[in-house]
């Protein structure tokens, strides 16, 4: 550069720019991945409120009949917005001395994966 000129070359153009699309690209990956990561996170909680739904409808169920589970307690769909979730729902007796049983729910997300499961113990005998 020559003295008493004012500007920039084109090389430190160049190299102002390269720096500011790495700035640039490197902020998009954060959003990108942190975009992601809140989307899984409302999934999970819109499945543990599925779950936690079922559950209480499973004990609602044990409290008034404690027989076994009919059919739209076992399984069932729920969309909440966009996003499809279905659950499964068991009732294991663990101790028929006891009156012991366990509650399980579990709730799958649009990819098939489980987002969640609960599990409750319920001790069936009447006092």
């Amino acid at each position: 550069m020559r003295v008493g000129r004012r500007g920039f070359t084109v090389l430190e153009a160049a190299v102002g720019l390269l720096i500011i699309g790495l700035s640039a690209i490197g902020v998009l990956t954060a959003f990108s991945a942190h975009s992601r990561a809140t989307f899984a996170a409302q999934q999970t909680l819109e499945a543990v409120d599925v779950a936690e739904g079922v559950l209480m409808r499973l004990r609602f169920h044990e409290v008034v009949t404690g027989g076994p589970l009919p059919d739209s307690l076992r399984s069932g769909e729920v969309t909440l917005g966009a996003v499809r979730y279905t659950w499964r729902a068991t009732r294991t007796s663990l101790s028929d001395l006891l009156g012991l049983a366990e509650l399980s729910v579990s709730v799958d997300g649009p990819a098939q994966a489980t987002l969640a499961t609960y599990q409750a113990f319920r001790s069936m005998r009447r006092l």
